[in-house]
């Protein structure tokens, strides 16, 4: 795995109404140096995280990208079975909202703006939750 992944994290999460659920985070990096295994890993997906910078030039690209081949690519819905985290890297309150790319937009995607100086821990996690029932309701309907 060690050219496929950066890293797994498995872990437990409690949501509402849900009760304790088994989570898989698969970290594949933007890198294209891991997209031989992209495939592997995409398989039997539930929903995809993506997090850019988006202060980094280009980085609105490669994001398109990424959704590309994860998520269109699985036929995932978009609304339920994507979230996009844009993780701005600047710090003492300067951050400037992202624009969603309009992919995203016409795609109906979930779109939060993420820093460590900005955003409470709070509306991070209430958005992961949120994200996680939706995947749970759409692999149920499978």
């Amino acid at each position: 795995t060690k050219n496929l992944l950066r890293s797994i994290l498995e872990c437990n999460r409690s949501l509402p109404g849900r009760g304790m659920n088994d989570v898989e985070i698969w970290d594949v990096s933007g890198n294209a140096a891991f997209e031989s295994g992209w495939r592997a890993v995409m398989q039997h997906c539930d929903g995809v995280l993506l997090v850019y910078n988006p202060e980094r030039a280009g980085n609105d690209v490669e994001i398109g990208n990424w959704y590309d081949a994860f998520v269109k690519v699985n036929d995932l819905d978009p609304k339920a079975q994507c979230l996009v985290f844009a993780h701005h890297s600047q710090t003492g309150g300067g951050m400037t909202a992202a624009k969603a790319p309009p992919k995203f937009s016409q795609a109906g995607v979930t779109f939060v703006d993420t820093s460590y100086d900005s955003t409470s821990t709070t509306v991070i996690q209430q958005n992961f939750d949120d994200f996680l029932s939706r995947c749970l309701d759409q692999k149920s309907r499978r």
